[in-house]
């Protein structure tokens, strides 16, 4: 049941937010922007890092512009091998318990996030009119 395509929620959301499971640990942030380059299809990428640590929980959340988006994006990424650093692993590509942009951004303001600066290697991505901005311009 962890592969739902961009089927609505209970209460109706469309679902645009995917969480992406199995990121092996020698993959960074910025590798994960050249995979999945800054295209206008995402307004959100965050992988959470472990407090203190340039090291992350091998997961990311990714909210596409539209179910169709997140649904295509689930049908090419999940079980895909990425390999990095002699770490090979299959993503799970499945949906997140939160969806939406604005729901997310409320989630990360509310976490520890919005207060460590870890910089732009480990801050979430957050793209506005094609560009980057930092989770205090919102």
């Amino acid at each position: 049941d962890d592969q739902v395509y961009a089927d609505p929620t209970d209460d109706g959301t469309p679902i645009t937010t995917l969480m992406v499971r199995n990121i092996p640990t020698t993959v960074s942030q910025p590798m994960l922007l050249e995979l999945w380059p800054i295209d206008g299809s995402y307004d959100l990428l965050y992988m959470p890092h472990y407090a203190q640590s340039v090291e992350h929980h091998g997961f990311a959340f990714i909210n596409f512009a539209s179910a169709d988006q997140a649904s295509a994006f689930q049908a090419t990424w999940d079980r895909y091998r990425l390999s990095r650093g002699g770490e090979t692993k299959r993503l799970n590509v499945v949906v997140a318990d939160v969806q939406g942009f604005d729901k997310n951004l409320q989630r990360l303001r509310r976490s520890r996030v919005a207060r460590i600066v870890r910089g732009p290697s480990s801050a979430p991505v957050i793209v506005r009119n094609g560009r980057r901005v930092d989770i205090g311009e919102i």
